[in-house]
Formats: structure tokens, sequence, C-alpha cells
């Protein structure tokens, strides 16, 4: 069943209004020759000697002699004396300059943003005409204020006590007069003067040149199968028969007319059609997670990029409330029990398939066989939406412009040359990732993790469905619990936080040494095989209604724990060195084990209304997506950042509009892509296994009454790999 015409435009409309009314919300007011009021901690701490903070200009015979005492250079010099002519004798091009120090926001968030810096009038800076040999050039300042007082107390070094001042200069002045001028003879320091530039007319490197060319072909041959396809139709059974890899003219245009017809593809990505065997609620769960992954990260970057209000952020995320969001890494372990009871699953009808031998080397080399070929196709139905996320993370700088585009979109550019091979060889968490500044292919640490997961678990189930089932869970429980002493010692002797504090991730290092080691991470995935195996023995169980409660009380109070703990460490309260040993080793198990007894709950049968809420059936499209969108939310989060021209005030309003843009902006895009690159190549791989098409994938697992000898029905659940 697809989504009627009413609510597909009703969908569509959601999702592109909040991105309009955000992104292109750029148009400020009428230009008037005035300057921008700034935040009051610039006001009182930089260049108090004056009376505005933005001392770039001189505007009286003071601010005049204090710029011709300083050391600059000789022709920003010249331009600022220029200036004050022009600014005296009410030149346009002066007040522009002025002006572009800031104006009001216009779109959702008109009055709930600050520019220090108006981009695009800065740039449009032009004084030729009055004989004036310069343009406008904008300039991003990280300024310091460590040491400063602001209301009453002494700002300290941490991650927040640096702020950005962005001015309009003239382009005759470096990096050194901006520094130099902006300070003036106040206590603060710039840190870094950075010169914002457009990407616009670069010259398109090798990799860009490929890449368009990739794209150009990609897009003929969707264009033509789709075509081809309404042409078709009628013969629609035919085409199917001859796809296959036999190498004839017919067959290779019949393989492609079924694989990039956006016509079938849209109708699978958009069917919400399930059978009853599955557990409809795993979709419901794999939602969630990645929703409230997407909220962490676009409340992380927006905090730490684009807030004009960080000094505040330290109250706002020691709320209990925001813990859901300050804790919300905690849901990547939910996907880690997941793909574990998937992939037990999946061993059952993989070790029970396989002809069983005495000889103990026939028995290893058969292990040894089947480990490769499962890594290989695991590899290649993950890899191709990888690359393709790749090739539009590097060509993302092309796609805007704004005054923290160098920062944000610019970054995914330079961080694929430097993270690519680490990402698709899937080993970026074991040879270091980096996350200053936080970069798209950071997050792939999870994929890398899941895929070695896979290979670590490989003996353990091999052992367990392959007659040794004792020795099989010995092993998986010593994997769990060696995992979980690692952390403890690791956060013992290094004393670090015992949870992701997203505030200060640029700088410790528990993001590097814990949460993306795949030793300290494995043990969601050792109690999700634990999972399938309670499952599996005990799904026709019915608990009584008091029991049922009762387990689901405490599942509950479980994961509240887990999430609301971590407020005391956000807060800077006391806590003794016992306290963040026992809280950063058992959290994420002791959540594992409360995501697992609800997942048992719904797949045995014992319905109640989260069961119900779960199990809807729009949750099949949206985790059919949830691999794309994991990819497309950093690129959506940067590119908003990016291209809006004003920093954001940090507040309820400003986070539920960014996250609504993002989280539709995702989807939206994961449609897209899903249709032209995702599927199709899913699609190849499957026709190249089974030489020809195989009966259509479930997206989720089907009980064990109904299982197919089709290995494929079952292993398109890898696909759920969207942390």
């Amino acid at each position: 069943m697809l989504l009627s015409p009413s609510n597909l435009w009703i969908t569509v409309v959601t999702i592109l209004l909040p991105n309009l009314c955000l992104v292109y919300g750029k148009i400020g007011k009428p230009w008037s020759p005035s300057v921008c009021s700034s935040h009051p901690l610039f006001t009182s701490t930089l260049a108090p000697n004056y009376t505005t903070p933005y001392t770039f200009y001189p505007r009286n015979e003071d601010h005049l002699k204090s710029i011709q005492s300083i050391d600059i250079s000789t022709p920003c010099r010249k331009t600022l004396n220029n200036f004050y002519k022009a600014y005296k004798s009410q030149s346009v091009w002066a007040y522009q300059l002025l002006d572009s120090c800031g104006q009001p926001s216009s779109g959702v968030l008109s009055g709930n943003t600050f520019y220090w810096g108006a981009y695009d009038q800065c740039l449009n800076v032009n004084p030729d005409k009055y004989g004036i040999n310069f343009t406008g050039t904008f300039w991003r300042n990280i300024v310091s204020c460590t040491g400063i007082k602001y209301n009453g107390s002494r700002i300290t070094t941490s991650l927040w006590d640096q702020r950005v001042v962005e001015i309009c200069a003239p382009s005759t002045c470096n990096e050194q007069d901006i520094s130099t001028i902006l300070i003036g003879n106040s206590s603060l320091k710039v840190v870094e003067a950075v010169k914002i530039e457009s990407y616009y007319d670069l010259p398109f490197d090798w990799s860009e040149k490929f890449i368009i060319v990739c794209f150009t072909l990609l897009g003929l041959i969707v264009i033509a199968s789709t075509l081809s396809d309404f042409y078709l139709m009628p013969y629609e059974k035919i085409i199917e028969a001859k796809c296959n890899y036999n190498g004839t003219l017919g067959n290779l245009i019949a393989s492609s007319v079924y694989c990039f017809s956006l016509r079938r593809n849209f109708s699978i990505v958009l069917s919400n059609k399930s059978s009853k065997y599955e557990i409809s609620c795993l979709n419901g769960w794999r939602t969630l997670s990645i929703i409230i992954v997407i909220l962490g990260h676009v409340c992380m970057v927006a905090a730490v990029f684009n807030s004009v209000n960080r000094e505040n952020f330290d109250t706002f995320v020691a709320s209990r409330w925001f813990q859901i969001i300050g804790n919300g890494s905690i849901w990547t372990d939910t996907f880690f029990v997941l793909s574990g009871f998937l992939i037990a699953h999946s061993s059952v009808r993989r070790i029970s398939a396989s002809p069983s031998s005495d000889d103990l080397w026939t028995r290893i080399s058969a292990f040894s066989r089947e480990l490769i070929h499962s890594c290989v196709l695991r590899y290649f139905r993950l890899t191709p939406t990888l690359v393709w996320m790749i090739m539009v993370y590097i060509m993302a700088r092309r796609l805007g412009d704004g005054p923290h585009w160098d920062f944000l979109v610019q970054s995914l550019h330079t961080s694929i040359y430097r993270d690519m091979w680490k990402s698709l060889t899937y080993t970026i968490n074991l040879f270091g990732v980096a996350v200053n500044p936080i970069t798209g292919l950071v997050a792939t640490w999870f994929l890398a993790a899941d895929f070695q997961f896979f290979i670590a678990s490989s003996l353990t189930l091999a052992l367990i469905n392959g007659g040794k089932p004792m020795i099989g869970w010995c092993l998986n429980g010593c994997i769990m619990m060696a995992s979980i002493l690692t952390t403890a010692w690791l956060t013992y002797t290094y004393n670090y936080p015992p949870v992701l504090l997203f505030d200060r991730l640029c700088e410790d290092e528990y993001f590097q040494v814990i949460y993306v080691k795949p030793w300290t991470r494995i043990s969601a995935y050792c109690i999700g095989i634990f999972l399938h195996e309670v499952w599996a023995k005990y799904r026709n169980v019915n608990l009584s209604k008091s029991v049922s409660n009762s387990l689901l009380l405490i599942s509950f109070s479980g994961m509240s724990l887990v999430i609301i703990s971590s407020r005391k460490y956000y807060a800077d309260e006391d806590e003794s060195k016992l306290e963040k040993v026992i809280y950063g080793s058992l959290h994420r198990p002791l959540w594992s084990i409360c995501v697992s007894y609800l997942i048992f709950h719904a797949a045995s049968g014992n319905s109640n209304g989260i069961t119900v809420s779960l199990s809807w059936s729009g949750f099949r499209i949206f985790a059919k997506l949830a691999y794309q969108a994991f990819y497309w939310h950093i690129f959506i989060i940067y590119y908003i950042l990016g291209y809006y021209r004003s920093p954001v005030y940090a507040d309820t309003l400003s986070y539920a509009i960014l996250i609504i843009a993002t989280l539709f902006a995702s989807f939206a895009l994961s449609i897209f892509s899903a249709m032209i690159f995702e599927f199709p190549f899913l699609h190849l791989l499957a026709i190249y296994r089974h030489n020809g098409i195989p009966e259509l994938p479930d997206n989720n697992i089907k009980s064990l009454e109904n299982q197919s000898t089709d290995e494929d029905s079952f292993d398109s659940t890898s696909k759920e790999k969207t942390n």
C-alpha cells in the first residue's frame, strides 16, 4: 500500500516549508545606515574603551588616532583613512560597510537570531566607482574571553570561553590587521581570524570531475530505464524473467530496466505492506532510534558552532529533560542490540543449511568459507550507499555559500580525503577519527564497529548453532564481561567522563578511547545475541498481566535511570571516581537489557499500547530509509547552519524548527537517493547472487515458522544498520 496523493502532498509541503523559512530567511529588513546592537557580553568586554564592539572602523577623531597609532599594514591604514572621510561625508559605501555588522533576521526565526556580520551585503560592497580600489571581505574572528568578568563572574577556560565576531573588512586588510584593530586596547585575544571565501569559482579538481561524470551516467541510466519501464509495462513479466547476467544485450537491458526504474523503486520505497509474520515493532524501534540520534546531533552541532548564548548552555544541558538529548548517544546501543538479534537469527539458517561433518578440519574450512562469503556479501550491501554519500560530501561545497560555509560544509570535503579509506575499509574507529571539528565521516564509526562485531560474533554463533551451544554462550558472556571490565579500567585509569558530553566533545579523549572502540561497545551486541536465544525458546510463553506489567515497569525505570543519571556530569556536580566507573561501564549494558525485554515483550505477542504504536505500518517506510537518513542528516545540519546568515539564539523554538527541518529534509533526500542509488544496487546484487530476480525481500525479520530457504529474504535486514 502506497501513501495517498493527498498525504504525499502534505508530506512534501511539511518538508519544504520549514527549510524554506529557515534556510532562505536571509533577506533582512531594508538597508539603513545604522550599526547593529551586539550581544551584551561583547558590549562589555570587546574593546571597552569604545562605544561599540565593532571598533574596526574609525568614526571620530579618537578612533582615527587610535588606529593610526597601532601596527597595521600600509594599504589597510590608507583604506581606513578613506573610510573615515567617506563616513563623515555620508558616503553610501562607508555606511554599507558599517551596516554589514548586522541586520535583523527574517524567516521563522525572525527576532531570535543575531547578525554578527551581514555576509551578502558585505560581499557586495565595491567602492571602485568612487576611485577606491577594494572590495568587501567577510571575516570570522574567534575571540577568547578567558579572564573577562561577565554578570559578576569571571569566565574560565572551557569550550564556551570563545566567542565569534564576524565583521566586514576591506580586502586591503590582512589577517594580522584584522586581529590588531579588532582587539584594540582590550584584554581579549583573537584565537583565529578566518577569511570566508566562496567556492563557486574554484576550479574543479579531478575527483569532482569524476563524480560529475558518474552522476551524469547514473542520471542517464535512470531516465532511460524509467522511460523504458513505462513503455514496456505490458511485458513486465517477460522483463522479470530476463533479469540475469547471461551476457546477452536483452538480459542486460531487462536488468537495467528492472533495477533502475524510478516507478518500481518508488513503489518499493513507499510501500508499507508487511507480512503477518514480521515483528513490526522492530521498524518502530529503528525509526525512534534514528530520530533521537538525529535530534542529538542537531543540538550538538548547533550549540557548539552556531549559537550566540553559549554562556547559558551549561545550565541548559544540565536540566533533567535535556538528558534525553544529551544522553541520546545511548540509542546507538539499541541498534547494536537489534543487529546482534538479527545476525543471531540469520546464523541459525546459515548453519542449518550448511552440510555437517565430523572431520574438524572440514568444519573449520567450511566455517572459514562461510565467514568470508558473509563478510564479502555484507560489504557489498553496505558500501555502495557509503560511496554515494562520499561523492555527495565531496560535491557539497559547490552547493552554496555562507558565513559558516567553510567551517561546516567545506569540512565535509576536507574530511573525505582524510578519512575516506578508513571508512571504506570499516576501520575508522580503530585508526582514529577526527572530532575537532566534527566532520561527515566521523559517524561511520558505527558501521565500522558493527562490521567488526559481525566478524567477532561468527565463532560464537557457529558454536551455538553447531552443536556446542554451552561453549558458545560462555564465550559470548566472556566477551560481554571483558567489554564491561575494559570500559571500567579505562574510565578508572584515565579518569574519563562516564558518558559522551557533547558540550565538551572537542576537548576530551572519551570519544576516541572509549566511545568508538569495538572492545568497549560490543556488550550491547552480545546482549542482542542472548535476546535471540531467549526469544527463540520462550516467545510462546504467555506471561500473566501482573508479571508482564512489572517487567515493563522495571525496564522503563532502568532506561529512565540511565538517561537521567547523566545530568550530574553535565552539571559538573561532585562525583566519586567509583561512581564514574560504575556508571561508565554499566549504563550501556543496563540500557541494552531493558531494551531487550521491550523487544521480547513485543515480539512474543504480548500486545500493549507501546507495541501497537511501534508497530504502525508507516514505520516500515522510515525504517527502510533510516540507513540513508543517517548519512543525509549530517549533510543537512551542516548545510543549514553553514548557509544560514546569522547565529541562532539557542532556545526551544530555534531547536524545534531546526530539528523538524533536519528530520524532514533528511528523509526526503533519503527517498530520492534510495530510489536512484541504494535500491538499484541492492537489486543488482540480488540478481547476481541468484542469477535472476529472487522473491522481493521483506525489510524485517520473519518468524521461525515461516523460514524461507532463500537466505536473501532475511539478509536484507542488514540494511537496518542505520546507527
